[in-house]
């Protein structure tokens, strides 16, 4: 990341920079997503207490890793026609190509905290 941070980079806007970016971006959003993965095995696993044999793991990894790789893609694309500047970083005034990876975050937050606030014995 520090590589990305020079001046020269970071202006040049060069592949290299720019997938560094791509891979920032989708490791921060898979992290929201395996946050919220985990909830739902540890909320599944609670009510189905005597038959944890039927969770599929599978399902809470594929929402860690593979939910967010097509956000990250689209994210990338948004970029790539619409604020290809600056290696992906910033914000250019008027375009929201951000919102794209923000957006799946900001609703798994409002999700766990609503499934969080209507939990009985709150």
């Amino acid at each position: 990341m520090q590589l990305t941070l020079s001046h020269e980079a970071h202006d040049s806007n060069v592949v290299w920079c720019r997938l560094v970016t791509i891979a920032h971006n989708y490791f921060y959003v898979t992290n929201f997503f395996w946050m919220f993965g985990e909830g739902c095995y540890l909320h599944t696993a609670i009510v189905l207490t005597y038959s944890t044999d039927k969770l599929r793991k599978w399902m809470f990894i594929c929402i860690g890793w593979c939910i967010p790789f097509p956000i990250i893609v689209a994210w990338a694309i948004g970029k790539l026609y619409y604020d290809n500047e600056k290696c992906w970083f910033g914000k250019k005034a008027g375009v929201y190509t951000d919102f794209i990876y923000q957006g799946p975050v900001i609703l798994v937050l409002l999700v766990r905290t609503l499934a969080d606030l209507t939990r009985p014995g709150l």
